[in-house]
């Protein structure tokens, strides 16, 4: 496996990267929160992340992003430790992957936007990791009639050719990872913890080296299980997948809980099903909350879930969908403002979206305008907008423009708390679509809900949303 990294690749790693896990430092490595900001300045100012190696551009990012420029020259300057770490994991197959590479997974990009990992270690063959198929999850503590269960869809997912996306911890999720496997199926298994010892593993490495199996995670191959690695794990398992199927869940705790409940609050949640058992309440409150119960005639219908999601035909020719970003792939008369959306991939990954530039021209022109004054204002900017956009676009088009124009509104009138009647009042959204925009905007953490009282504040401003369409 060869460790040479784009330059590109090489900046995302060292500024988000925690290299060792024994690095005493007071410059930590950025959060995917902090790591947004800078994609958000990059792309306004028509830069690449290995342009940050310039240490006059670090101190420019600092006034804009607020991140210290000796904490991004300290983490930028790590280059050394970085070829080291590389080293070590290449012998044994480890290799780096970032939201910059055309391997990087297209289903985690469009699922979590701006908040999906910068980037990923993995062990295995990356062809497998834009494939889609079916997440299965569950508790570490299984019954034998569950654990066989989970042994049956794996197997017949297996025969089918649908590829298994679980987390690797014991329990339910090897259950499924190994029943695949041995039936000649496909696995990604994506990790909390402890890559370098998984992937040392007796009963992993005979697949890695067939090429059945993907083992990966955002997180250093060293670190150890925490419940907040849990969650993040828990998020590119749903990510990654067309469908997911719950085996059995505690009610209102654990891992499995909580990934379930918060698929199913996104606005972009895909199908969750679960397993039948009345006696199992985690199973049955999840049912309530919008998950479906499992069938086996599901899986000789699989192609449904595959349409469902955000690529066609993904699994067959994703490379139609990806627009590769590192610069020796990048053709020469590519238009610089394509090359910038597709670079960090913040935003859905999409032909359509690139080539609709009228729109977010569009967009822009009415955002810059200083916030209207009054209601009629707001809603004259937006009949305006409506009537060139319902006459111009498709209807897919319309729903992403209106979208963006409502929100941009709302970040305008939210640099300091409001509660919802404001809201209302300010940008002239009715209350339960505003809601809507709301949630959807939590979730993709550009708003955040305060409370005690329930309050709405911007986590990034009007001119820097904007910059990410």
């Amino acid at each position: 496996m060869n460790t040479k990294l784009t330059e590109d690749t090489k900046a995302i790693v060292l500024l988000c990267a925690n290299l060792d896990i024994k690095e005493n430092t007071q410059f930590a490595p950025l959060k995917t929160s902090e790591y947004a900001k800078i994609v958000s300045w990059l792309i306004s100012m028509k830069k690449r992340p290995s342009d940050l190696f310039n240490k006059t551009l670090t101190l420019e990012c600092e006034q804009a992003t607020e991140i210290s420029h000796e904490r991004l020259d300290y983490l930028l300057g790590r280059g050394m430790l970085l070829s080291v770490v590389l080293e070590e994991y290449e012998k044994i197959g480890i290799y780096l992957i970032s939201r910059s590479d055309k391997e990087y997974p297209i289903l985690l990009k469009r699922h979590l936007k701006n908040s999906c990992p910068p980037f990923l270690f993995c062990c295995g063959n990356k062809e497998l990791l834009n494939l889609g198929g079916l997440a299965i999850v569950g508790s570490r503590n299984v019954t034998e009639v569950a654990a066989n269960f989970t042994h049956d869809v794996a197997q017949q997912c297996a025969n089918k050719n649908i590829p298994i996306i679980s987390g690797g911890a014991k329990g339910v999720d090897e259950i499924s990872m190994l029943s695949a496997l041995q039936n000649g199926g496909k696995v990604v298994g994506v990790l909390a913890d402890s890559l370098l010892e998984k992937t040392m593993s007796a009963k992993y490495r005979q697949y890695i080296a067939s090429k059945q199996l993907i083992l990966i995670t955002p997180y250093n191959p060293k670190a150890k299980f925490t419940v907040g690695t849990a969650m993040g794990r828990n998020k590119i398992i749903y990510s990654m997948s067309n469908c997911a199927l719950v085996v059995s869940s505690d009610y209102n705790k654990g891992g499995t809980w909580a990934g379930a409940t918060e698929e199913l609050k996104r606005p972009n949640a895909i199908n969750v099903f679960v397993r039948e058992d009345h006696e199992l309440k985690g199973n049955c409150e999840l049912i309530k909350k919008g998950a479906e119960y499992w069938s086996f005639d599901l899986i000789s219908s699989f192609n449904k879930f595959i349409n469902n999601t955000y690529s066609k035909d993904i699994s067959h020719n994703h490379s139609e969908n990806i627009i590769e970003t590192n610069n020796e792939n990048i053709k020469e008369n590519k238009d610089n403002h394509e090359r910038q959306l597709d670079l960090f991939s913040d935003m859905d990954v999409n032909k359509d979206d690139i080539n609709n530039k009228e729109i977010t021209a569009e967009i822009s022109v009415i955002t810059e305008e200083k916030s209207p004054k009054n209601l009629e204002s707001n809603k004259e900017i937006l009949h305006t907008f409506l009537e060139k956009a319902l006459t111009k676009y498709s209807t897919d088009d319309f729903t992403k423009a209106l979208y963006h124009i409502e929100l941009s509104l709302i970040l305008k009138n939210t640099e300091k708390p409001q509660n919802l009647n404001t809201l209302i009042e300010k940008t002239g959204i009715g209350k339960t679509h505003l809601k809507e925009i709301l949630e959807k905007a939590c979730n993709e953490e550009k708003i955040e809900e305060l409370e005690r009282p329930i309050k709405y504040k911007r986590l990034i401003s009007e001119a820097d949303y904007l910059a990410q369409i």
